[in-house]
């Protein structure tokens, strides 16, 4: 290689260097976002993606979102993103500079190796797609019940959803602080296995096992059909993740 040759390239190494990881596809570099499909649940996504350490967490956060949902909206879905996993790695590396050895008039240059460690940021989110959002008629929101929860019947608890809002005290069969195990005999234990059972089920009512008053109950629940109020809430949602964004850091997702 020509002398010449190596101060453009190793300015144009230090500048990919200085700057953070933009939105994009994972490359040779390692940063950028992933999109993988679960091999044994096709409706089953997750997104990862890493950022080199310029590259703040919470752009690294929205950054799997608006992936998620890109990828959903290029198969006319909904994305409902789950519980996600923020981690950090170090990276260490080998380099070397230049020092000089002085003995008598003569200067002797070597090499001196040292260490540099660079911490690596990632979000990890599970995610599906979804043509249409079911909900249980009457209820408004749910929440996750902590795994740790302490309980008398906390092997039943574990996982479980809790119905925390309804859109009508007197609507439906379930009831403020029902503790929702499973739907048609399929376990939830979150929030997003919860909106998952209801989107995939036929219809038009489901079998709900749920604990009240710490008593197991079983009952028959209508659907209601929430897919166009969630289109808008999920626009709304997409929207403010941009809107969080500096304008160095909007992809082009965000300026459609």
């Amino acid at each position: 290689m020509k002398p010449t040759l190596l101060a453009p390239i190793l300015i144009l190494l230090l500048a990919s260097c200085a700057s953070p990881t933009r939105y994009m596809k994972k490359d040779s570099s390692g940063y950028g976002y992933e999109v993988v499909q679960d091999a044994k649940d096709p409706d089953l996504y997750k997104v990862e993606f890493v950022g080199n350490n310029r590259t703040p967490f919470s752009v690294v956060n929205n950054y799997s979102f608006l992936a998620a949902n890109e990828t959903c909206e290029a198969q006319k879905k909904l994305a409902i993103v789950g519980n996600g996993t923020d981690t950090t790695s170090t990276h260490f590396r080998s380099e070397y500079h230049y020092s000089s050895y002085r003995m008598g008039e003569n200067a002797i240059p070597q090499l001196t190796p040292y260490t540099v460690a660079t911490t690596i940021p990632s979000v990890s989110l599970p995610f599906t797609c979804f043509a249409r959002l079911n909900q249980l008629q009457g209820v408004k929101e749910v929440r996750d019940i902590p795994a740790d929860l302490a309980h008398t019947t906390a092997k039943d608890y574990k996982g479980a959803v809790v119905v925390e809002k309804l859109t009508d005290a007197a609507a439906g069969a379930l009831r403020l602080g029902d503790l929702i195990v499973a739907v048609n005999d399929r376990r939830v234990e979150s929030s997003y296995a919860y909106t998952r059972a209801l989107s995939e089920a036929p219809g038009p009512s489901v079998k709900v096992r749920l604990f009240r008053n710490e008593k197991p109950l079983t009952v028959e629940a209508k659907l209601d059909d929430h897919t166009p109020l969630l289109t808008i809430a999920n626009t709304e949602l997409v929207k403010a993740v941009c809107e969080r964004l500096a304008a160095e850091e909007k992809p082009e997702y965000c300026r459609r």
